[in-house]
């Protein structure tokens, strides 16, 4: 809130995509999930709608980015596995 009516740091957006994508982004480097602005305008979300559709609009956004958060640690678990398991071979 203590930025609204200040200037806009156009470096400080973290992603290549504008702020206009409709999409969400999992962060791993900051364990953040990102939602563009693009994700709450119509028609996925409108003051015009019932407030239920709007939370089940913004959820299916982030039901499908948590998940990425725990495939990206399956990742990591896999190649330190495999990295154990060829340094145990050499």
């Amino acid at each position: 809130m203590a930025l609204l009516g200040t200037r806009v740091d156009k470096s400080e957006w973290p992603i290549s995509f504008p702020p206009s994508t409709v999409n969400a982004f999992y962060m791993y480097s900051r364990n953040q999930i990102l939602f563009p602005a693009g994700v709450l305008q119509p028609p996925l979300f409108s003051e015009r709608q019932p407030m239920s559709l709007n939370f089940g609009h913004i959820g299916t956004f982030m039901g499908h980015e948590v998940p990425c958060i725990w495939v990206r640690e399956r990742d990591l678990l896999a190649t330190f596995l495999v990295i154990c398991f060829l340094h145990l071979l050499s």
